[in-house]
């Protein structure tokens, strides 16, 4: 008997878990098609993407990256505090690390700053999407960097020598 007792308790706090959870949301995004949820989407996409195209002519951002991909198309998730791009109008510095291993920039990367020249941005309104070349010339080498940005401020950096 307490184990009936002791099992109907413990459906009725789920029961009562559950249903204040989902009372959380919104009703009215509860009964949205969709479509209709489609059409918000988009309706943010179009208040973000000019926020996000003016961030990024400006030329004041920076990329926290989250995996590298290489040649091989190997993917790895990397610690986004110590592996990002940074452009700053006329600087940018370039940081891969692995935080396992020290190396020359301390955290067993590389860390490249340098000059941002050859700046050639193009858009495509119609898919939200802003795409970005620069050339960073470091005092050891040169790098060029292209930059695909989302409306959302989501990118994908190819870096190569």
């Amino acid at each position: 008997m307490k184990i009936l007792v002791l099992i109907f308790l413990w459906l009725t706090l789920l029961f009562g878990i559950i249903s204040s959870a989902y009372a959380g949301l919104p009703q009215e995004y509860k009964k949205l098609t969709r479509k209709e949820k489609k059409e918000i989407r988009e309706k943010e996409l179009a208040i973000q993407y000019p926020k996000t195209l003016q961030i990024v002519e400006e030329l004041r951002f920076v990329l926290k990256t989250e995996y590298l991909i290489f040649r091989d198309g190997s993917k790895i998730p990397v610690d986004s505090r110590i592996n990002f791009i940074v452009v700053d109008s006329t600087k940018s510095t370039i940081q891969t690390g692995s935080g396992f291993v020290l190396g020359y920039n301390g955290v067993g990367g590389m860390t490249a700053d340098g000059r941002v020249t050859n700046i050639n941005l193009t858009k495509n309104d119609n898919k939200k999407t802003i795409y970005l070349t620069l050339d960073v010339a470091s005092v050891n080498s040169r790098f060029r960097i292209f930059f695909q940005i989302d409306a959302d401020g989501s990118a994908r950096a190819n870096v190569t020598t």
